[in-house]
């Protein structure tokens, strides 16, 4: 049986500096490599999820990646980043 590792996967929350879940919200994804940017919402809980293959061009090892939210005062965001890297069989 074969593994093929998949492209990191990048997930986290969206709060306030009080805590408070931001939902609804706009997330994006820059790759400054590439210069591509792919988004998601933010659910009910502030959570989001980035899968770089979702990337036009891919993902490689090395790319620099950016996550930022617009529209809200940034000084007021708390992004939560973790990464992931999943193994498919």
């Amino acid at each position: 049986m074969a593994i093929l590792l998949t492209p990191y996967i990048i997930f986290g929350r969206a709060t306030d500096r009080n805590g408070t879940a931001l939902s609804g919200v706009t997330v994006s994804l820059y790759n400054e490599n590439s210069g591509e940017t792919i988004t998601t919402i933010t659910d009910a809980s502030g959570d989001y999820v980035f899968d770089c293959a979702n990337f036009p061009s891919g993902w490689a090892d090395g790319d620099v990646l950016t996550i930022s939210i617009a529209g809200i005062d940034e000084d007021w965001i708390i992004l939560t980043p973790s990464f992931a890297h999943v193994a498919r069989s």
